[in-house]
């Protein structure tokens, strides 16, 4: 079993879409995982995800739980997953800053898996328009694409 962690901000966009991609793709590989998603800063921690990221994610299949709420990044996360994937390179260094040592080789950048958007940022679609929560998702199935192929090999 994979055990991965997607990691934002605010776990309320970019996070819980990508934790939903991921397992609704590894589910229709035949890959057993384990997914969470979490943030690591603290001003939406108890929010469910942010309306127009489910929307955005149910346009293209894939269903965000409506009853999670958004989390922080916890000690024994670091632990417990195989991977933490950051959706953008500053939350990647703020990983990094807070793993020990032991555990930063588990943290990588989710588009590192990309094909289309190799190492790019998902930008933050927060205040943003339809079209941006829209790229969020497109960004995350490529992204979640490659990574379900390196994990099958």
């Amino acid at each position: 079993m994979h055990k991965v962690l997607f990691v934002c901000l605010g776990n309320i966009c970019r996070s819980p879409a990508a934790e939903a991609i991921f397992f609704d793709m590894a589910l229709q590989k035949g890959l057993e995982v384990e997914v969470d998603s979490c943030a690591v800063g603290t001003w939406n921690l108890g929010h469910p995800p942010h309306p127009m990221i489910v929307n955005a994610c149910e346009k293209r299949g894939h269903s965000i739980n409506n009853q999670r709420k958004a989390r922080l990044i916890l000690p024994i996360d670091f632990e417990k997953y195989d991977l933490i994937l950051a959706v953008e390179r500053s939350v990647k260094e703020e990983l990094l800053s807070m793993a020990p040592n032991s555990s930063k080789h588990k943290i990588e950048l989710l588009t590192a898996f990309s094909k289309r958007f190799h190492n790019q940022d998902i930008q933050d679609p927060y205040n943003g328009k339809e079209e941006e929560f829209d790229r969020v998702v497109e960004m995350a199935e490529d992204s979640c694409e490659g990574l379900i192929k390196k994990l099958q090999s």
